[in-house]
């Protein structure tokens, strides 16, 4: 199978490459001997080189190579050839690779543990900036999403299980309070709603919209006569929401608003 191995690997121990050598005569009978032979190299294609080091001995036919981490270079596949009077042509390909078998996670047995999970033995996914966005827009969800009554405990997990499910396996595990409070600060100071559109303002409605209804009612043009307020549209001439007022001398009364014109 072929070998696979770090670009540029540090360890030499790691860059040993394996050689079996067999007699040239008939193909099968293991070569002895060959003891500080010398191999040659090509990388991803290129022209075969002799190596840096030679054979090593190991025994019954079997030697290595020490390649050294400038042989290991060049990403892409390698080849190791090596032939002398009394072994058959040897030939084997690698692969230099960005990943690292020596340090990666390694799974025993059949049962695969949730990475970050309770329990599991895995490292849990680092926390990547490229998942802001998942978690900004979950608590916008939750600031947006009519829960009736004060939220609960099983509301809340709610909302953190929604987070979690977006997620890489493990990563919700990785979030500190500081970044939980910094998504919190964008949803809140950074990312900007809209004004609620005309209608009557619902009994029951999310926090983003009782915000909004407050500063619109702030901000937007007011007209207020005898007998009706009317609050205007950004436009300041669509009426988007009305009230009935009266004053029976002593008391002065403001109806519930409802959709305009």
């Amino acid at each position: 199978m072929p070998r696979i191995y770090l670009q540029s690997q540090t360890t030499a121990a790691r860059r040993r490459f394996p050689v079996f050598l067999v007699d040239v005569t008939d193909g099968l009978t293991p070569e002895t001997g060959e003891n500080g032979g010398q191999p040659q190299l090509s990388k991803n294609g290129g022209s075969f080189a002799n190596t840096s080091a030679t054979l090593v001995a190991v025994g019954n036919g079997h030697y290595y190579v020490e390649l050294t981490a400038l042989e290991l270079d060049t990403l892409g596949y390698i080849v190791v050839r090596f032939k002398s009077a009394n072994t058959a042509e040897f030939n084997m390909d690698g692969q230099v690779s960005t990943l690292d078998l020596a340090t990666a996670i390694a799974q025993t047995g059949d049962s695969f543990a949730r990475i970050g999970a309770a329990g599991a033995s895995l490292t849990a996914v680092p926390w990547n900036s490229a998942w802001d966005a998942e978690v900004q827009s979950e608590v916008a969800d939750a600031m947006n999403v009519a829960i009736p009554g004060s939220p609960t405990a099983d509301s809340i997990n709610e909302r953190i299980k929604a987070i979690d499910d977006k997620m890489p396996a493990g990563a919700i595990s990785e979030l500190t309070a500081a970044q939980v409070n910094a998504e919190v600060v964008d949803a809140l100071n950074v990312d900007t709603y809209a004004e609620p559109v005309q209608g009557a303002p619902a009994a029951t409605t999310t926090l983003v919209n009782k915000i909004g209804f407050l500063y619109k009612f702030l901000r937007n043009r007011v007209t207020q006569s005898s007998t009706e307020t009317k609050v205007y549209a950004d436009n300041t001439t669509t009426v988007d929401h009305k009230a009935t007022v009266s004053d029976s001398g002593t008391v002065f009364t403001r109806e519930e608003f409802v959709s305009g014109p």
